[in-house]
């Protein structure tokens, strides 16, 4: 699970458009001010029209700090100036997920963050297609992922492709539009249950 612990480094949340990473950016900063941490949000999302504004709204009200990078190197000042103590979470620009030049230019955001890559996608869709996404990201270092809109598909082949694909460790599921619940890890009796009782 990406919250408790509290990560050992920073989280950047990667993933392609609309896979939810700026609500998940929300709901982790929220869950870590609920355990008592301080937080910092970075978001490298200025393209994304009221992208910022959101996520200024949501942390304005849990109290965390954010901050904007227009590019890897202002990312990676802005890293810099990051107490260890704190929890830090990067928002990044959706990308195109078979579109070379997408990849390299997340790639530096990685790399200037030093930073745990973590695989935003939503739930339903292709399940084929979800697999070659994960198995793309896997190449950026990519270890574990978060599935969104799970309340909004009764599909879940894309669950066990991405994380069979991609050769991705389950993390936590999102249930819920609410910044503030239906965020979980998923376990295996969370899985083995979410299949039984759909079947």
């Amino acid at each position: 699970p990406l919250s408790n612990p509290p990560p050992a480094k920073p989280i950047i949340l990667v993933g392609p458009p609309g896979a939810g990473k700026t609500l998940l950016t929300a709901k982790l900063a929220a869950r870590h001010r609920l355990q008592g941490e301080m937080v910092d949000v970075i978001t490298t999302d200025v393209v994304k029209a009221g992208g910022k504004e959101q996520l200024e709204s949501y942390t304005k009200a849990m109290k965390a700090t954010l901050h904007t990078a227009e590019g890897p190197e202002e990312l990676k000042k802005q890293m810099a100036n990051c107490d260890p103590e704190t929890v830090t979470i990067v928002d990044t620009t959706g990308i195109n997920p078979f579109l070379d030049s997408d990849f390299k230019e997340l790639e530096k955001y990685i790399e200037a963050a030093q930073a745990e890559p973590v695989l935003v996608l939503s739930g339903g869709g292709d399940a084929e297609e979800a697999g070659q996404i994960a198995k793309r990201f896997n190449k950026l270092g990519v270890a574990r992922f978060v599935y969104t809109r799970l309340d909004m598909t009764r599909k879940y082949g894309s669950l066990l492709m991405i994380a069979d694909r991609g050769e991705l460790s389950f993390s936590d599921v999102s249930i819920s539009p609410m910044v503030a619940e239906g965020f979980y890890p998923l376990t295996p009796v969370a899985l083995a249950r979410l299949f039984l009782e759909g079947s």
